[in-house]
């Protein structure tokens, strides 16, 4: 048996076909880059009204894998369903996928050598690309090395712990993820992916790997909506959770994912009028720190007028 077992964590809600690729997708490429590990897929279909349910079970007898599929009762929603796998798994390391979003080749390959040669690799996080249904691929994020090593500590958490919006590909050592989030429920929130890559950058080393681009499907209908902040008042949570009695930091990783992402802050037409609407939001919005919301009055300007440049530079494009 192999020292190295990871369990891949697909959460599920009416994508029945999409979740059958992957999942055939995944039996072909842990057969050709897999053999130095143990693999199990986890499935958890959040009371889908498709197709889901039958798709399951005809997968289950052709899967060369092991797979464990779990049927909600009754919807439990992304988050729940997200922290309900993460509760069953039991494997050393994880990896959640979405349903609809497809590794490329050789990741696999990859996650097991950076896992083999340095076991104290506590995550290790992809690059992205937008697939579209027409079957064009556009990378993300393009950064200017192919993958870079993070040491334990604060440094990290600000360099990449705002990488952890995405869901799919990340690999954690499972170990605490689960108990250390749900220590405060008032804090659940829907990003705990950021949560638990801050928490294993405090924990040990951690892998970007731009480069390995997850395929992150964009022409699906999408079950959930951005508030006005774009959700800025959830991610936020996740350094409360992170330090609960360091509010300086907790500053200091919020200005770090308005201006990483200030697409947040305008929307997908990237109106900057939106930004407006965002700065009230952030102002009133319960859980938000003071030092943010004092902070919000000075940062703001700068990033309103950064975005209308941004608006009218694309216009003229």
């Amino acid at each position: 048996m192999s020292s190295l077992h990871l369990d891949i964590l697909i959460p599920t809600f009416n994508r029945g076909n999409e979740l059958a690729k992957n999942v055939r997708l995944l039996n072909e490429a842990i057969a050709t880059e897999g053999s130095v590990a143990d693999f199990r897929i986890m499935v958890s279909n959040n009371s889908s009204q498709d197709n889901t349910a039958e798709l399951l079970e005809q997968l289950q007898k052709e899967s060369d894998v092991e797979l464990r599929t779990f049927q909600q009762p009754e919807n439990i929603g992304g988050e729940g369903n997200v922290v309900f796998l993460l509760q069953q798994a039991t494997a050393d390391h994880i990896m959640f996928l979405g349903d609809d979003d497809f590794l490329p080749a050789g990741y696999l390959a990859f996650v097991l050598e950076e896992l083999s040669q340095r076991p104290d690799t506590r995550a290790i996080v992809p690059g992205i690309a937008s697939l579209y249904a027409d079957g064009t691929i556009i990378p993300d994020r393009n950064e200017y090395f192919d993958r870079r090593r993070y040491s334990r500590g604060l440094a990290s958490v600000k360099a990449i712990s705002y990488l952890g919006h995405q869901i799919s590909g990340i690999v954690f050592v499972r170990a605490g993820l689960a108990d250390n989030y749900l220590r405060e429920p008032s804090l659940r929130n829907l990003y705990p992916t950021i949560f638990f890559l801050g928490y294993s950058c405090l924990r040990g080393e951690t892998v970007y790997v731009p480069s390995r681009k997850i395929l992150i499907s964009q022409d699906n209908v999408k079950y959930w909506s951005y508030d006005a902040s774009g959700l800025l008042t959830d991610v936020f949570m996740n350094y409360q959770l992170l330090y609960p009695d360091r509010p300086w930091v907790r500053l200091q990783l919020s200005l770090i994912m308005i201006f990483r992402q200030p697409t947040r802050l305008v929307g997908r037409d990237k109106n900057p009028v939106n930004a407006l609407r965002a700065f009230l939001h952030l102002l009133a919005a319960p859980g938000v720190d003071p030092l943010m919301r004092l902070s919000l009055p000075m940062v703001f300007p700068v990033l309103y007028v950064r975005q209308v440049l941004r608006y009218f530079l694309r216009k003229l494009k």
